[in-house]
């Protein structure tokens, strides 16, 4: 009874191990074409993308600042 058991059980096993193999392909698929997509969208977009980083300074810059005094008061 017990040796039955182990049999079933190692026949499902493959099926999982399958369908674990095929959902992490399609994630690693899924990855790179946003990846892809996330470069092109970057070159496409240059121009926004470089005044996006320089309106982004003055705020880090302030969040820099705060950090500093939270450090600094301790």
């Amino acid at each position: 009874m017990a040796e039955e058991e182990k049999v079933e059980e190692k026949a499902v096993e493959p099926q999982k191990e399958k369908g674990e193999t095929v959902k992490k392909a399609l994630k690693i698929l899924l990855g790179v074409v946003l990846v892809v997509l996330g470069i092109w969208m970057i070159v496409v977009f240059w121009g926004q993308v470089v005044s996006l980083f320089k309106g982004c300074i003055g705020g880090i810059l302030i969040l820099a600042g705060l950090v500093c005094f939270l450090l600094a008061a301790e």
